[in-house]
C-alpha cells in the first residue's frame, strides 16, 4: 500500500495536519517492521491565497521529519522552517484570524523563521484481511514555537485526536481521517475546538508507483471565520526499497484554505 497523508501543522490537518505539511505517509500494508524501522524526509511546499482579503498571502513551508515504526507503533517529529509574505492575521493551517467582514491590513511584511514544531504518535488498534484493513489512533501535538510577533504561527500549542482508517481493495486504498482539535488560544483571539475530516483514495499504477486524491474540511476556528475546504491529488515514485518521493498539488474550495499550493516530499527509510 503506498499513499498520501499532509501533515499539515496548525489543523492536524490539512489533508494531514490530518495538521500543517506537511510529511507525507501512510503506513504500508505489511511492510511496518517488528524490530523497529526509522525514515528520514525532508521537502517544500509553496502556497497562496487571499483567505477572504483584498491581497495575497503566500507562505514557503520547508519540513524535516523523523519517524520511527514498529509493527504497531509510529512516532514522528516534524521540524519546519517557514516563510510568509503578505498581511499580517494569516496563520498557515487556519487561515485568516480575522472575522469575516473585518478590515484587512494593507501592510505587506515578510519574515522567515523556525514553525511550529509536530509530535506525533500512532497506534494500530485494529489489522485484519493480511493487514489490508487497519484502523489507527493518531495523537499529535502543535507546538507553538514559531515567532507569533512575526506573523509565522500563533505562539500557541494547539492538540489533535484522530481515527486513521485504511482499506486495501485489489490496487486501490481508501482512506480516512476523523478526527478534533484543541485550539491553544493566543492573546485577544478566542479559537474554538472543531472536528475535521479527510477522505481519498490511492490507486498503485505499477508495484512502484502510486496516484490518488484527497478531500479535506475543517470547521472556522473563530466566530465568523472561514471553514476550510482542499482537494488535494498526489503521485509517490518508490525508488528503490529505501528511497521514496512524492508530489502533490492542492486547490482550496472555500476562503479559510489556501487558493492554490504545490510541493515535493523526499524520504529515506533506514
Amino acid at each position: 500500500m503506498s499513499g498520501f497523508m499532509r501533515a499539515r501543522s496548525a489543523t492536524a490537518t490539512g489533508a494531514a495536519l490530518v495538521l500543517g505539511v506537511t510529511a507525507l505517509s501512510l503506513p504500508a500494508a505489511g511492510a511496518r517492521a517488528a524490530d523497529g524501522a526509522w525514515t528520514v524526509s525532508a521537502g517544500g511546499e509553496y502556497s497562496s491565497g487571499d483567505y477572504g482579503a483584498s491581497s495575497s498571502t503566500t507562505i514557503l513551508y520547508l519540513p524535516f521529519s523523523a519517524q520511527y515504526e514498529t509493527d504497531r507503533y509510529r512516532f514522528k517529529v516534524t521540524v519546519p522552517i517557514i516563510r510568509v509574505e503578505g498581511p499580517p492575521g494569516v496563520v498557515r493551517d487556519i487561515g485568516s484570524v480575522r472575522p469575516r467582514g473585518t478590515p484587512a491590513s494593507t501592510t505587506s511584511t515578510t519574515n522567515t523563521g523556525l514553525g511550529d514544531v509536530m509530535l506525533q504518535g500512532s497506534m494500530n488498534v485494529y489489522s485484519a484481511d493480511m493487514r489490508r484493513t487497519l484502523v489507527d489512533i493518531t495523537g499529535k501535538v502543535k507546538l507553538g514555537t514559531a515567532d507569533e510577533n512575526k506573523n509565522l504561527g500563533t505562539g500557541e500549542n494547539d492538540y489533535f485526536m484522530q481515527v486513521d482508517g485504511y482499506k486495501t481493495i485489489e490496487r486501490t486504498t481508501w482512506l480516512g481521517t476523523l478526527g478534533y482539535a484543541l485550539m491553544g488560544d493566543p492573546p485577544g483571539i478566542n479559537f474554538k475546538n472543531v472536528p475535521y475530516l479527510s477522505v481519498g483514495a490511492s490507486y498503485r499504477v505499477q508495484p512502484d508507483l502510486s496516484v490518488g486524491g484527497m478531500y479535506y474540511t475543517r470547521d472556522p476556528v473563530i466566530a465568523g471565520g472561514y471553514r476550510q475546504e482542499e482537494l488535494t491529488g498526489f503521485m509517490t515514485r518508490r525508488l528503490d526499497r529505501q528511497r521514496k518521493v512524492q508530489v502533490y498539488a492542492l486547490l482550496g474550495l472555500a476562503s479559510g484554505s489556501p487558493d492554490y499550493g504545490m510541493g515535493a516530499i523526499f524520504s529515506y527509510r533506514f
